[in-house]
């Protein structure tokens, strides 16, 4: 059986369809994505601050109550009684 060779010109001819149809896949994709982010772009940025400021609230309340500790620990070893704590 014989396999029919193409010819350079049909090479070239073939890749450059090949080529504009994965362009015109790209171009949709990204078509699609930048409809999802002008869709989404306010719900992502709201999630994005409120996780920093949640994060950063959780890191200062972890330092108050190490803080805390520490004060009612030393308070303890010099026997006071921290006030409002009074029993």
């Amino acid at each position: 059986m014989k396999t029919y060779k193409l010819t350079p010109l049909e090479e070239l001819r073939l890749e450059k369809k090949k080529l504009r149809e994965e362009r015109a896949i790209a171009s949709q994709r990204l078509a699609y994505q930048l409809q999802y982010l002008n869709d989404n772009w306010g719900t992502m940025l709201t999630k994005g601050v409120t996780s920093s400021v949640k994060s950063k609230l959780t890191e200062t309340l972890e330092n108050f109550r190490a803080v805390i500790h520490i004060m009612l620990h030393l308070l303890s070893q010099n026997g006071q009684t921290p006030p409002g704590l009074a029993l």
